[in-house]
Order: C-alpha cells, then sequence, then structure tokens
C-alpha cells in the first residue's frame, strides 16, 4: 500500500521553503501540491481528484503547519489502515503534541 501526500500551503515560497525542503526526494515524487488557493476546500478536492485518477491506495492530507517527523509514520499509517478495513479516514484537527 502505498502513502501519497497532497499538500495546501498559502504561496509558493512556503512551499519551497517549509514543506519541500523537509521531504525525501520519494516523497516529493508521491505529492500532489496546491498553493495559493482560495479556498482549502478546493484545494483538497483537487487533490483528492487527482489521487484518485493516479489510484493512490493511502492519501496523507495536510497543511503547511503540519510536519510529520516519526521515521516510521507511513508504516504505522499503513497499519492503521490494515488493521481494520471499516477505517476510511484518519486525521487531527486542532491537536499538539500528537
Amino acid at each position: 500500500m502505498s502513502v501519497a501526500y497532497g499538500v495546501c500551503v498559502g504561496d509558493r515560497k512556503k512551499l519551497t521553503s517549509y514543506v519541500t525542503s523537509r521531504m525525501s526526494v520519494d516523497q516529493i515524487a508521491r505529492s500532489y501540491f496546491r498553493h495559493s488557493q482560495t479556498s482549502i476546500a478546493e484545494a483538497y478536492n483537487e487533490i483528492l481528484d487527482e489521487a484518485q485518477r493516479d489510484d493512490a491506495s493511502m492519501l496523507i492530507l495536510q497543511h503547511d503547519d503540519l510536519e510529520i517527523i516519526d521515521p516510521d509514520a507511513e508504516e504505522k499509517f499503513r497499519g492503521a489502515f490494515a488493521a481494520d478495513r471499516l477505517v476510511a479516514l484518519v486525521g487531527v484537527a486542532g491537536g499538539s503534541g500528537l
């Protein structure tokens, strides 16, 4: 199960300064980026449509203020979804120190 990323940021400078500079080349290749959008919902819907066309098996949607620092995060994501096939969406909003 491959992991893809969908990232929405305020502007292109943030994208290059804070997002892609912290991602591996492999992660960038498996990512969908949107910047300077008028609506985060519109941006995420575009990303979802593109990922569906590419037949992505798992998509992590994140904003520019979320950093995934656990080196085993992708494996944990895969495990969470594999453990329960009824799980289709996992998320956090307003969390701190998670």
